[in-house]
This record gives structure tokens, sequence and C-alpha cells, in this order.
């Protein structure tokens, strides 16, 4: 049994995917964004890998113990600058009217707002209470709000939604919905990494792709497109709208 995503299909039929992710009677809940998560800077962002190894992440690579995903940039005297994420070279184009068309084509719902980031915005640097989102990782699959299970994934990753590549959504979701579909209980992060790996895309530092572990069998999300071009540049910023 496999599973292919592109579509809402399988999403609403997850029967833990939702939790008390709707917003309560108390008003303490946004669509799936805590109030908190609103009033101060979002806990997802491009931001150096936590310092827990490879294996505990459910990644692979890395040299000398660094953090992963990030490329140092040296000057002229050989000294070491800060890291500098390769998004730093992408700034957004989005334009109002693509976010239109978007909002409309992926269904998003009124309380989710978004807006087109400045010429000299960029992924890593996000206002108080947004996230960076790009374009194909809708198409991928991901609706909104995120589902309380994705972001325990990419938290216990340390990844932020621009950093995972669409392909590598198309096998998250792909999974979760899979997994739902079997009638197995909410799944770990470590039954996850027990069919699939992140490693780090080594000529785009700071993006990460899904890779099958081997001795598995294969992917268990099939039909997921060969490549993805130009795809980078289209991020926009996300958050959720108070009542």
């Amino acid at each position: 049994m496999s599973s292919e995503v592109g579509s809402d299909s399988g999403r609403e039929a997850m029967s833990w995917g939702r939790g008390q992710e709707e917003e309560s009677s108390s008003g303490r809940m946004v669509e799936g964004i805590d109030n908190d998560e609103v009033l101060s800077p979002a806990p997802l962002k491009s931001v150096p890998p936590m310092s827990r190894s490879p294996h505990q992440l459910g990644v692979s690579g890395g040299t000398g113990g660094r953090p992963l995903g990030r490329r140092e940039m040296e000057v002229e005297s050989g000294q070491r600058t800060a890291p500098v994420w390769k998004c730093r070279f992408f700034p957004s184009e989005v334009n109002e009217k693509q976010l239109t068309d978007w909002n409309r084509m992926y269904t998003i719902p009124d309380k989710i707002e978004f807006f087109v980031p400045g010429p000299n915005d960029r992924a890593d640097d996000l206002p108080l209470g947004c996230v960076a989102l790009n374009q194909a990782v809708l198409a991928a699959g991901l609706r909104l709000p995120f589902l309380r299970i994705v972001r325990k994934f990419l938290r216990e990753w340390g990844i932020a939604p621009t950093q995972l590549c669409p392909n590598g959504w198309r096998i998250l979701l792909g999974f979760l919905i899979l997994w739902d579909q079997l009638g197995f209980p909410r799944p770990s992060v470590g039954e996850f990494n027990s069919l699939y790996s992140f490693k780090l895309d080594r000529k785009r530092s700071g993006w990460w792709y899904a890779s099958v572990k081997p001795r598995t069998g294969g992917s268990v999300v099939t039909q997921t497109p060969d490549s993805i071009k130009n795809w980078k540049q289209f991020w926009f910023y996300v958050r959720g709208v108070r009542n």
C-alpha cells in the first residue's frame, strides 16, 4: 500500500490529525495557532538546527560537530564571518495577485493571512508572529493551519517550513495519511525516522530533502516529481489573525 500527496485528499480523514487544533470556546486557540505564538516570534524559522547529533535529528551528514544546514563564508583575511544561509540570496518574487490566487486555490481559512515580503526581507528574518512558506509546499499538499503533529515533527528536526524541499513535504504528508489509513495510533518522530532520513542539500546549503533508508523496501510514498525547478524564490509570510 502506498500513498500519493498533492491535494486535500486524506487530510480531513486523519483521526488524530486535528486533536485540539480547532478554535476552542474559550478563544485560547486561533485556527491551530496558539495565541502566545501570534504575539511572540514565530517558533519555526531558519536558524541552525539544534545542537544534537544527526542521528537524534533523523538527518545524516555533518562535519566536526558543527551544526548542519548553513554555509560559512570566508572573508579576505581568512577569518570566518557569521554563518549565512543560502536563503539570504533569494528575495521573494511573490506579488499580491499570486497570493490572492493561492488563497483561493488552496482554500486558506479566513483566520490565516498571507502577505508579501518587502524587497529587503528574507525567509530567515521573520516579522513578529509569522512563518515563511513557499507556494511549492502548498502544491505538495500542505494545508493550513499546520496540524499539531506536523509542527511537532518540524520542531523535533529543527527544520523550518521553507527549509524542507517540496518532495520532502510530499513524503511527510503521505506518510501521515497512510499511517492513519492503516489505523495506527499517532506516529512518533522515531517511527518516521525508521523509514526516512533528512539529508542536507550540499549544493544549496540550508535546504533538506527526505531520503529512503536502506533495507526498508523502498518509499511508501510514490509518484513524487523527479525534479522541481525555480521554487525557492516564491515564498511569502503567513500569520494567524486574532478574533
